[in-house]
């Protein structure tokens, strides 16, 4: 990465261009959506608090701080869909 006080930025951004779940429908009742919106903040809580002890291991350069946020946006665009997708499936 050529720009080191970056790293965070890119790996989101690169984070977010994977072509979207095509199948995944939002829940229709509020109380579905309270519970995919708390437990979505809590799985991502988690992932950043682990991603962020398992990076201390690296030295601090902008490749690991790619790669954690390129995780972190991973996780909230493709895998909170498809666990709510399993959970609920479309019918």
């Amino acid at each position: 990465i050529a720009f080191p006080k970056y790293g965070d930025i890119l790996g989101i951004f690169c984070g977010f261009l994977p072509i979207p779940t095509s199948q995944w429908q939002p829940p229709p009742k509020i109380g579905s959506k309270i519970g995919l919106g708390l437990s979505s903040l809590v799985i991502v809580g988690l992932s950043y608090v682990f991603l962020k002890t398992v990076s201390q291991v690296f030295p601090e350069v902008a490749l690991v701080d790619y790669g954690r946020a390129l995780a972190i946006a991973l996780i909230v665009t493709e895998g909170i869909p498809r666990l709510w997708q399993r959970r609920q499936p479309v019918r």
